[in-house]
Order: structure tokens, then C-alpha cells, then sequence
């Protein structure tokens, strides 16, 4: 099952936590955030998928500094568990849906 945090702008998600999402949940990352009234994305693999091309895996301490740049901003973490579907960038939340 998929992990989900939700952060609220001045709170600090500890690195224990993230950490902890992170082993447990290790098939990729996504956070979505609210910058003013857009919502911004950023999805990472943060395992080998069964991909091709080489992409940048990305580790804890990658996800931590993240984390610390988001600090004043609402945001939503998504740690993926791969139960079906390739492990590759595309899916993991959050993504798109619809053109806004």
C-alpha cells in the first residue's frame, strides 16, 4: 500500500518519518505543492525501475532537502509501493489529470 503524507505550510515533516516512508516504500516519489494559487509537481524514481533509459535515482537525502524547501508551502508526499504497473517515473503521483 502507497504511504501519503499531507504537510501543512510551517510544519517541518522529520527526516525520521520521511526516512521511514521511504524504506518502507521505496518504488518512487511524488509531492505536489500550492505555490500562490499554482500547483506545482515533482515525481522522482527512487529505485532501478524496469526502464531503458537511465534516469536519476534519487535518495533520502535528495527527498529530506526537498522536504526543507517546502517548508512554508501545503504539500502532499506520495511514497509509491509498485503493487501493478512498471516501476518508472510516470507512475507515480501525482500526475496530471485533465489540461489544468
Amino acid at each position: 500500500m502507497c504511504v501519503i503524507l499531507v504537510k501543512e505550510p510551517g510544519v517541518k515533516v522529520p527526516s525520521e518519518v520521511l526516512e521511514a516512508c521511504h524504506t518502507a516504500n521505496n518504488d518512487g516519489f511524488g509531492v505536489a505543492w500550492l505555490d500562490g494559487d499554482v500547483v506545482r509537481t515533482k515525481r522522482l524514481l527512487t529505485k532501478q525501475g524496469d526502464h531503458k533509459k537511465k534516469i536519476k535515482r534519487f535518495t533520502i537525502d535528495d527527498i529530506i532537502e526537498l522536504s526543507d524547501s517546502l517548508i512554508n508551502m501545503r504539500a502532499v508526499y506520495h511514497y509509491r509501493w509498485s503493487t501493478h504497473g512498471r516501476v518508472v517515473t510516470e507512475n507515480c503521483h501525482p500526475f496530471p489529470v485533465g489540461k489544468n
